[in-house]
């Protein structure tokens, strides 16, 4: 993904797990084109307290966001806690996505005149980009999901369970306001999708 966005010239902020997952992107992406705008961004996504302050210095420091891939996370293994005392694979791969998602330039960005409204996934893997190519609209995939590169997948019965996906936000945005007090969460609704229940 970092090569594409780097061939369509995207300033890019990489916020990856492990510093030398950064070094090789950033070496083989410089090394395709040694003018991408690529940057490092140190940030530990199992400590709660600095993926947020890590969300600050960046909408502060940027003037926009057009889109986070949030794709960092770990497999299922020994089992061990965060920075935060957290579940590692729970931390890794959801909780601090959904903190550093919730705390974005996004809003930012989404006030600028003639710039659409963010739009966030109802679930893990499907597109809901701020701005999508012709061929998504033309193909009827916003919302869709994709298990590998232009291959429709259908949704696990887990991921099509509005309860089970209500359930989760509520979960995700209580544990971060224990660890990090009221205001370590911005306000926000859940997807339209649970909100209908």
């Amino acid at each position: 993904m970092a090569h594409a966005l780097a061939l369509a010239k995207a300033r890019m902020l990489l916020l990856p797990r492990m510093e030398e997952n950064e070094s090789k992107t950033v070496a083989t992406v410089k090394g395709e084109d040694p003018h991408a705008n690529v940057k490092f961004v140190e940030c530990d996504l199992g400590n709660l307290d600095v993926i947020k302050d890590v969300a600050e210095r960046i909408r502060e420091s940027k003037d926009r966001l057009d889109l986070i891939i949030a794709d960092a996370g770990v497999g299922v293994d020994a089992f061990a806690l965060t920075a935060s005392g957290i579940d590692r694979h729970f931390g890794l791969n959801h909780l601090g996505h959904f903190l550093l998602i919730n705390r974005p330039l996004l809003r930012k960005t989404a006030a600028l005149l003639d710039t659409p409204a963010p739009r966030i996934p109802p679930r893990p893997g499907c597109i809901a980009p701020r701005r999508t190519r012709p061929e998504v609209e033309e193909n009827g995939w916003n919302g869709k999901c994709f298990t590998e590169a232009g291959k429709l997948s259908e949704e696990s019965k887990q991921a099509q369970d509005p309860e089970l996906g209500k359930n989760l936000w509520e979960l995700s945005a209580k544990l971060i306001t224990t660890k990090l007090g009221l205001d370590g969460l911005l306000s926000w609704d859940p997807p339209e999708s649970y909100a209908r229940l």
